[in-house]
């Protein structure tokens, strides 16, 4: 196994409630990867890339548009148990073709407001979907 110190440059971006910017302040991060086999730096450049736009596209989501980190919830396994809870919305929502053109915040604002369409999602969309 080898161990390879990457140096990564992000941006971080703070914004007030309006999504409007605050500030932009760009930091420099040595992480540390532990590898099974030699990669070339391109190689696993495009490696690390992959994984992180898939963290952070889901992250994105479960932050920001369900709120995961404002929630509150620290008793017994609650914090476990809301997490998957929103995990499996999140790919219920993926599931209806009719939202898919949605952001994610629109189709949960649209399904809190029209209760007939969780019913076709949970007893149409679902059983269809495995066929």
């Amino acid at each position: 196994m080898n161990k390879s110190p990457i140096i990564r440059e992000r941006l971080v971006i703070h914004r007030d409630e309006d999504g409007e910017i605050i500030d932009e302040k760009p930091t420099l991060e040595t992480e540390s990867y532990i590898l099974s086999r030699k990669m070339k730096a391109e190689e696993f450049a495009c490696f690390s890339r992959h994984h992180w736009s898939i963290e952070n596209g889901l992250h994105w989501v479960l932050d920001d548009a369900m709120r995961e980190d404002r929630c509150t919830a620290r008793k017994g396994h609650a914090t476990e148990n809301i997490g998957l809870m929103r995990k499996i919305v999140y790919n219920l929502l993926k599931l209806d073709i009719n939202v898919q053109k949605m952001s994610v915040r629109a189709k949960q604002i649209y399904y809190r407001n029209n209760p007939d369409a969780i019913c076709k999602l949970l007893f149409e969309v679902i059983p269809g979907a495995s066929k």
